[in-house]
């Protein structure tokens, strides 16, 4: 009834069905529909697969787009395809902070499935809930706690709202007396005292702003805006599981989830605290940045000494990925995700290991290498698995935001200006040209600045030299300088005669190992993400 009072019209108690906290209810929930299916959208909160696979259901996952919003079109496709009846999504989403809009909560439950809306963090953004949506929508459930807002995670205390006749259900089969008497009571309390406790609340809020800024403000680490009371990071050139225990070893506790509940290896979660607590985590990312691997001095003298040696140069050429482009959330997650379509699970590192041991400029190739690796003859064929990977690279015609729109220019546009002004600059990529490599340079404005480039199938791929030699050739050129994040550009522009410059691509994870493999392939100098260190030096 106390819960009741607060809750929008026409709800009533009679739409309330309490429990041990949100877990209690998930459960509660399972054990009522009995789904044999169950579909989630990865990453997420971990308890829904634990809960429903506890309950033989089979769960699956809609694959969310790149800036973690959940993918409505391709969710409700999986929805029909997999004969789901149940659907389990945070809004906000726990870890990535994604809120789902009425409008798309309205979409899910026009299909023939339960929709259970946790709304665990709601407390933390200012847009509104989907409780007013519950007297229209008989197949929507939205869970809330008292764990996050009011602090009182230990007692273990929540609560569901759903259509009278569900709740009914529900109630009929929960464990008697599930909530206990100290949680009852401090619940209660917690309604009564609402809006002392929401100044706190909103102070969280503030803080948790700050802490983006904040963490946006390193180069090397890329903070996800957030509608919860944490904020998730990527981490771009370190190693998340490595960060995660320095700030331990400071005494201040975040969150590495690696696999659990989605691919997240290289992210770390931070809650939003004091302003006392922000400031420790200034302090100590200040002194992490220090400490980065730096290899700025020594490129410059060494990229000095080749030209030195090399002589007049005449142009300078790029890879595309890795060099150009940042395609970590694209490229790389596409492998990961096209890998997951054949039931392979393919890491970040198993990525990395491959382009380190070369013959890897074919991301399609690659893909189905390591799908091959895992699943022996029955893997599928080279044409299956680039059909999946294009499917969620380029995006279909029921869904149009394929990871190619998660790409950002690593190069700073000042610095291809003035090297354009000097020297007839190149592209040299694995990419298809049409649409890949193309659409890229239209969307960042980058057809100035660039006088040829040589594509996918137009020679063979690198480590060959023979896509180097044509680009001089369109360039009419024949001593130039080559910028490449991979093996295969090194051996590909040693072989031509020009000189390699390596590059150390955002994500990379242990970025010694990565100089070093540059250095063996055949870099005079390898430079930082940018290569700002070539406008100092040409």
């Amino acid at each position: 009834a106390h819960i009741a009072e607060k809750l929008p019209q026409p709800l009533t108690a009679a739409n309330v069905c309490a429990g041990a906290g949100s877990d209690d209810l998930l459960d509660i929930i399972i054990r009522l529909l009995q789904p044999k299916t169950i579909v989630v959208s990865n990453p997420t909160f971990g308890m829904y697969c634990f809960l429903g696979r506890l309950a033989d259901a089979k769960v699956v996952s809609a694959t969310r787009k790149a800036d973690f919003a959940v993918d409505v079109d391709a969710l409700i496709k999986l929805v029909r395809e997999a004969e789901a009846t149940l659907v389990f999504l945070p809004s906000p989403n726990n870890p990535t902070g994604n809120y789902l809009s009425l409008e798309e909560v309205q979409r899910i439950c026009a299909e023939r499935c339960v929709l259970v809306l946790d709304e665990a963090y709601a407390d933390f953004t200012e847009k509104p809930s989907a409780d007013s949506l519950i007297p229209s929508l008989p197949n929507l459930i939205v869970t809330r706690t008292f764990s996050k807002w009011a602090g009182l995670a230990g007692l273990r205390i929540g609560y569901a709202l759903g259509d009278a006749r569900l709740v009914e259900k529900m109630i009929a089969i929960k464990q008697p007396y599930n909530v206990n008497a100290a949680a009852d009571v401090a619940a209660m309390a917690a309604i009564d005292h609402r809006d002392e406790i929401m100044k706190t609340v909103l102070a969280m809020r503030e803080e948790r702003n700050r802490l983006f800024e904040l963490l946006g403000s390193f180069s090397w680490l890329r903070p996800c805006p957030s509608e919860a009371n944490f904020v998730l990071c990527e981490v771009l050139d370190r190693s998340a599981p490595k960060l995660f225990q320095q700030f331990r070893e400071r005494g201040i506790l975040i969150r590495y989830f690696g696999k659990q509940g989605g691919d997240l290896e290289n992210y770390i979660r931070i809650s939003a605290a004091r302003p006392c607590d922000t400031a420790r985590i200034a302090d100590a990312l200040r002194d992490f940045d220090q400490e980065r691997p730096s290899f700025d001095p020594l490129a410059r003298s060494e990229l000095r000494a080749a030209l030195q040696a090399y002589g007049p140069l005449e142009a300078v050429l790029f890879d595309m990925d890795g060099v150009l482009a940042d395609v970590s959330q694209s490229y790389r997650r596409a492998i990961i995700s096209a890998a997951k379509r054949f039931q392979v699970d393919v890491s970040p590192e198993q990525i990395t290991a491959a382009k380190a041991a070369g013959n890897a400029n074919n991301d399609w190739e690659l893909t189905h290498r390591l799908v091959s690796a895992a699943l022996g003859e029955e893997a599928p064929s080279l044409a299956e698995v680039t059909a999946a990977f294009e499917e969620i690279y380029q995006g279909t015609s029921e869904n149009e935001s394929g990871l190619w729109q998660s790409e950002s220019l690593l190069v700073k546009r000042g610095l291809l200006e003035k090297l354009a002004q000097r020297f007839p600059l190149g592209v040299v990529t694995g990419r298809p040209r049409q649409p890949d490599a193309e659409r890229f340079v239209s969307c960042f404005d980058l057809g100035a600045y660039f006088q040829g480039m040589v594509c996918m199938n137009e020679a063979p791929a690198k480590p060959s030299p023979e896509p180097v030699r044509l680009a001089l050739q369109r360039l009419g050129v024949s001593k130039a300088l080559l910028v490449g994040d991979t093996v295969d550009d090194m051996r590909a522009a040693t072989a031509a005669g020009v000189l390699a410059v390596g590059v150390v691509a955002p994500n990379v994870i242990d970025v010694v190992k990565d100089v070093n493999a540059l250095r063996e392939a055949g870099a005079v100098a390898v430079v930082s993400v940018g290569a700002i260190e070539l406008l100092e030096v040409l």
